[in-house]
């Protein structure tokens, strides 16, 4: 063999050491960049969905102010309660036309405001993706963005509690179940969240009929016993 021949063959073995190396290194690597992956998609998760929750619940809570401040609506726009020369409530009659005109503004107006959430952005601090407990919440932020869109329902819901004696609080509810889509990248989610949102309330002083009857009953549907 040339001397020339056995020079190559040393350097050919000298080589392979260091690709070896490098190879090991990048499986490494991948295998570091999947274990990372599978603790962070549910973080990331886990943050957009506890985000689009409170930008959701922001953004109905508007709407709905929204809509009171510009219909001024009061207890005696949409309940009526009459009495006897005892004092006693003789009726409690819902005015289903206005009730019914508030339910549709205010559904128009929570969709309108969850068409336009659009998209919003999130921070994750470094050290909370690494899963490193003492870490968590440290280090630099990270940002990352979610698209989000919903849809939602509406219902006037009906409470009565004791505000004392002789005494009933009347409290008019808009309750809103929504769902939240979020679409990030690499991974798609949802929610839903429900919401109890004051619409209008009053104390009746005296007792109040055991049973109530009208044309609309379904909205009241937990009269105190």
């Amino acid at each position: 063999m040339l001397p020339h021949q056995r020079r190559s063959i040393t350097e050919k073995k000298r080589k392979l050491p260091g690709k070896a190396l490098i190879a090991i290194l990048l499986l490494g690597l991948i295998f570091a960049a999947l274990a990372m992956n599978s603790t962070l998609k549910p973080l990331i998760k886990t943050l957009a969905i506890g985000r689009a929750e409170s930008i959701a619940t922001i953004a109905i809570n508007d709407a709905v102010t929204k809509v009171l401040e510009t219909k001024q609506i009061e207890y005696s726009d949409l309940v009526d309660i009459s009495y006897n020369a005892d004092g006693l409530v003789t009726s409690i009659k819902v005015n289903s036309v206005e009730a019914n005109k508030l339910k549709a503004d205010l559904s128009n107006a929570i969709a309108d405001s969850l068409y336009h959430m659009d998209r919003k952005q999130i921070t994750i601090p470094l050290g909370t993706m690494t899963g490193i407990d003492f870490l968590a919440g440290r280090g630099p932020k990270v940002k990352l963005y979610i698209n989000l869109t919903g849809s939602a329902s509406t219902d006037l819901v009906s409470e009565f509690s004791t505000a004392g004696i002789n005494q009933v609080c009347h409290q008019i509810d808009l309750r809103v179940d929504t769902n939240l889509y979020i679409i990030m990248a690499g991974q798609n989610t949802s929610t839903q969240i429900t919401s109890d949102i004051v619409i209008a309330e009053t104390v009746i002083v005296g007792s109040i009929p055991e049973i109530y009857a009208g044309a609309n009953d379904e909205l009241w549907p937990n009269l105190v016993e």
